[in-house]
């Protein structure tokens, strides 16, 4: 998972801080960081395959309102206007 999200770093498409909004999940007596549903969503709705923008509405859809939409909007927007159209389309439902 650590040279996934480095490759992606090196890529330009993960910022830094990234790695200070992951979030430790226990997962067979081991702990697991995954990056934060912000940052999650910004890439899926930037990979834009079928399968990638369905994660985004799942990961959008169980929490809506405890997104930080601010946020939100400002890691998509590194990813162009794609993937901003595609937010767009999520946050007005």
């Amino acid at each position: 998972m650590a040279i996934g999200l480095t490759c992606w770093l090196a890529g330009g498409g993960l910022e830094t801080a990234a790695f200070s909004r992951t979030l430790d999940v226990p997962f067979q007596g081991a702990t697991l960081k995954i990056v934060g549903r912000e940052d999650f969503i910004a890439m899926k709705l930037f990979a834009g395959g079928p399968q990638d923008m369905a994660d985004a509405r799942h990961a959008f859809a169980i929490g809506r309102e405890s997104l930080e939409v601010g946020l939100l909007r400002r890691l998509t927007t590194r990813y162009g206007r794609d993937a901003v159209t595609a937010l767009e389309g999520l946050l007005a439902g």
